[in-house]
């Protein structure tokens, strides 16, 4: 079976619950944008530039000032009434540049290095100047054919590649052709004050400086009138992963299938405080979330503050993708707001007539909105493309999610300070903030009432579901980023100077793309064998159960206590357990719970003769060792399946069905040869032996950092807590057929070794129930597979357990009872079995017969049955159509 937790229970349930009746007035756009003032948009602006004077200057991701301003967030939206307000962890590469250099003849020119560069010998490299080939011919390596670069220095200009990259496309052909390091001077004449290759790639990168576009085009002039140019080049960079947060507050009212996003980014670069970028953005969203509680939403609101964007928007990639198939299908469009407080008032063009391209149906409205908002009120809309370069692009090109928003501009005219020391608090303009935040107020109290109305929904089926690079041709000057043309009021944020590629697809965040496959199968089958032990284990504590009543060593009601305590400190320890993971990581918590279910079995071999140390060894020391390596399987295969995640599930924990039919019939032939000391200590070498192993297998792509485990507030609201309470009541009933099918066979008059045949069988069909019902949450829904398997389980209990009064038919209630239990995905492990213990021992023992034995089916099928009427309540509930996934 799978022993459920309450975190289990969260991420089954959390998509299906609404908060409680919301007795606020509806939200208008008037009312709305009364709430929005100067003052308070401007408060939060002076808050964030202190944070960045009080920390070295800035907010960027990976020191102090980012993690003040989270902290500052994070404790406003907080304090929001009818919000709910968590942290997102996150692993991001920090880099830091030590030293970056290009000199000729002694003088040194202003040097960036670019993110993610490789460094120089510390001492740096002197070597011969070559031009590389012009414009995009730069971008092959096949155009080098002719020209000498081996162990020199290639000098290019900066320009959009096809790969829809403006410096990793020249970086890779230059050091194909053997270049030992590239200098790239800049396009126009901006100074850039940084720029990414969007990832490290030391197989195809050599170190790579970014120059001016003056001192590179006298470069350029020398080597044309062909005077050779040494050139000295010094890059020292550090990169290292560092964990960071997102930070969410989202409304507790509203339909929770048709969400709403609204987002900016929380990070600022590391040369200034990152008022406008994203200072203002940050502000704006507070602002509008703080307004919202005012009043209540038919669809859900969540806000979201994106860290490390200026490392290539990796918070919102982190976000986007770590959804899960329900929580995209949920999502409903988005709109993000990256530079609100300077320049003219820009409108992402959503329908791609103006600029393009364009953005999924729906982002059309959005821009509509924006527009007729401004036009409204006599002031010029400057059209924006969708170009890449902020947090829309994970949700417009990974998810295919309808987006909007606001930009104003990262032009001299527009911002001249911007990514520079001088974007402070005397950088934004008060009004044009205000005017913008305005807007955004208006369109969130349309969109948040009849969004679905006028937003198309757009289901994860019918996505591409892989990364779709928009076409972005390098004579069209529209489709270049701000960087390209500085000027152009009609360009894209390009943040940082990074490379304009919409996803990095195969790059950076390829450790936040959950693969559905590859190395997870690895895991998979390595998590399979450790439930294989754990699951197995428990299982079949029925087996040792039967042989120490026949021997006199306790009641079935004590020793199923016994076998219970263990399975009880699974929930019982989740939370703290969850944390060991964080902690330790899943390898060395899987290899922990491993060592703890070896040594239980063990040191159980010393304890048969007294109760007492049972309750220790099998009760408390196998409990730990339980609730360890179920918390590890459990969360570790999320990391690597989302599609196919049910199935990968169910694969694991058949492993522990599998390992149950296993271990029943060798722990019964164990028994009946070394008695039950013996067999303990066979079960704990063998589990030691294979476990271990195999535990060491077990490793999470990313750490496991996540904001709190379980969100106690959602008992607040009744839904939840009705289907909470499917699950306590729901797995009263699994364990009583495993623990008493050798004792109930017994009563018959069968042998031991037929009742271990019938809870191998029990456990054989449980383990093919976890993976076709693993596979039926991925097509059905995760409700409807539950209220299934439940019907079933009660069905099985109420009718065909009291029936069986021979082998055929208890063999056919085995079967049919072990595959329903087995598809029980969200349950918790519970106190039903020593409770059907008291009901045996009530009604005469397991020596008086089959008789005995009805009060326990009766009791476990009632609690299946009763359970199963609250799942189809909270199902329907949910959407009343038969066929349709819940």
């Amino acid at each position: 079976m799978k022993f459920a937790t309450a975190t289990a229970l969260f991420a089954l349930l959390a998509p299906f619950t609404e908060a409680g009746k919301d007795r606020k007035p509806i939200v208008k756009s008037s009312k709305l944008q009364k709430h929005i003032t100067e003052k308070g948009l401007m408060k939060n602006l002076r808050k964030l530039n202190d944070i960045a004077y009080d920390n070295g200057g800035n907010r960027a991701f990976g020191l102090p000032g980012y993690d003040a301003s989270v902290d500052f967030i994070y404790r406003e939206v907080s304090k929001l009434k009818g919000f709910t307000a968590w942290k997102q962890d996150f692993p991001g590469l920090y880099t830091e540049t030590l030293a970056a250099e290009v000199s000729v003849d002694g003088e040194v020119f202003r040097t960036v290095a670019l993110t993610y560069t490789p460094s120089t010998p510390e001492e740096g490299v002197t070597r011969e100047l070559v031009h590389g080939p012009e414009g995009d011919a730069g971008c092959s390596v096949d155009n080098y054919a002719g020209l000498d670069v081996e162990d020199k220095i290639v000098l290019v200009e900066r320009g959009l590649c096809p790969d829809a990259t403006t410096f990793a496309g020249k970086l890779k052909a230059a050091a194909a052709a053997g270049a030992v390091a590239v200098v790239i001077y800049n396009s126009d004449s901006a100074k850039l004050t940084a720029g990414t290759l969007s990832a490290p790639n030391p197989d195809e990168y050599v170190p790579a400086a970014l120059i001016d576009q003056e001192p590179g085009q006298a470069l350029t002039a020398r080597l044309t009138a062909g005077e050779t140019v040494e050139v000295f080049v010094k890059i020292i960079q550090t990169i290292e992963e560092r964990i960071t947060h997102n930070v969410f507050a989202e409304t507790k009212g509203g339909d929770g299938s048709n969400l709403i996003v609204l987002g900016a980014h929380l990070d600022s670069v590391k040369a200034g405080p990152g008022i406008n970028d994203d200072g203002s953005g940050t502000s704006l969203i507070l602002e509008l979330a703080k307004a919202l509680q005012n009043y209540s939403t038919k669809l859900k609101v969540r806000f979201g503050w994106w860290g490390a964007e200026e490392n290539g928007l990796v918070g919102s990639r982190f976000y986007v993708n770590n959804l899960s198939t329900e929580e995209i299908n949920d999502l409903l469009l988005y709109i993000n707001f990256d530079m609100v407080s300077r320049g003219y008032y820009g409108v992402f063009d959503g329908t791609g007539e103006k600029i393009g391209p364009g953005g999924p149906p729906g982002s059309d409205v959005i821009e509509d909105l924006f527009i007729e908002y401004f036009t409204a009120k006599g002031l010029v809309v400057t059209p924006v493309g969708l170009t890449g370069g902020t947090d829309y692009v994970p949700f417009l090109n990974v998810i295919n999610k309808p987006v909007g928003g606001l930009f104003t501009g990262t032009g001299l005219a527009q911002d001249a300070c911007y990514h520079q020391a001088c974007d402070n608090i005397t950088n934004p303009v008060p009004e044009t903030i205000t005017v913008n935040a305005k807007a955004a107020a208006h369109v969130l109290s349309v969109l948040a009432v009849d969004g679905v109305k006028l937003i198309p929904k757009t289901p994860v089926n019918t996505t591409t579901a892989t990364i779709r690079l928009e076409p972005r041709l390098a004579g069209n000057t529209s489709t270049l980023t701000q960087r390209e043309a500085p000027y152009s009021s009609s360009s894209a944020h390009d943040l940082s100077g990074t490379d304009a590629d919409p996803v990095l697809e195969a790059s950076r965040l390829a450790d936040s793309t959950v693969p559905d496959g590859g190395r997870g199968w690895v895991v998979i089958a390595a998590c399979a064998v450790v439930a294989w032990w754990f699951v197995g284990t428990s299982y079949s504590w029925g087996i040792i159960q039967d042989a120490l009543v026949t021997e006199g060593i306790g009641s079935p009601s004590t020793l199923a206590f016994v076998g219970s305590l263990s399975t009880a400190l699974i929930s019982a320890l989740a939370i703290i357990n969850a944390r060991v993971i964080r902690w330790m990581g899943s390898q060395r918590t899987a290899m922990l719970g491993v060592s703890f279910l070896g040594l239980s079995a063990i040191t159980s071999s010393f304890a048969v003769k007294n109760i007492a140390g049972l309750f220790f060894t099998s009760g408390i020391l196998l409990g730990l060792g339980l609730s360890l390596c179920f918390m590890t399987v459990s969360v570790t295969p999320a990391q690597y399946f989302n599609r196919k995640r049910g199935l990968a599930n169910g694969i694991v924990f058949a492993g522990g069905g599998l390992g149950g039919a296993v271990t029943s019939y060798g722990l019964d032939a164990l028994i009946l040869k070394f008695g039950p000391a013996w067999t303990y200590r066979i079960l704990g070498i063998a589990t030691l032996v294979t476990g271990l192993p195999a535990a060491w297998f077990i490793q999470e792509r990313t750490p496991i950092r996540t904001a709190s485990l379980i969100e106690w507030r959602l008992f607040k609201d009744p839904a939840f807590a009705l289907i909470f309470a499917v699950g306590a009541i729901g797995t009263f009933p699994l364990f009583v057929p495993p623990f008493f099918i050798p004792l109930y066979s017994r009563s018959m008059g069968l042998s031991s070794s037929t009742g271990a045949g019938l809870l191998a069988a029990f456990n054989f069909s449980s383990a093919v129930g976890r993976i076709i019902c693993g596979h039926f949450c991925d097509i059905f829904g995760p409700l409807n597979t539950l209220m299934v398997s439940l019907m079933l389980t009660a069905i099985s209990m109420l009718t065909l357990w009291p029936a069986s009064t021979s082998l055929a038919p208890l063999a056919v209630f085995v079967v049919v009872n072990g595959a329903s239990n087995g598809g029980f995905f969200a349950t918790m492990p519970t106190v039903g079995a020593p409770i059907a213990g008291y009901l045996l021992e009530s009604y005469g023992g397991a020596d008086s017969g089959l008789q005995a034995y009805r009060p326990a089916m009766f009791y476990a099928g009632a609690l299946a049955l009763g359970a199963t009427g609250l799942v189809a309540f909270m199902r329907f509930r949910t959407n009343q159509s038969l066929f349709v996934k819940v």
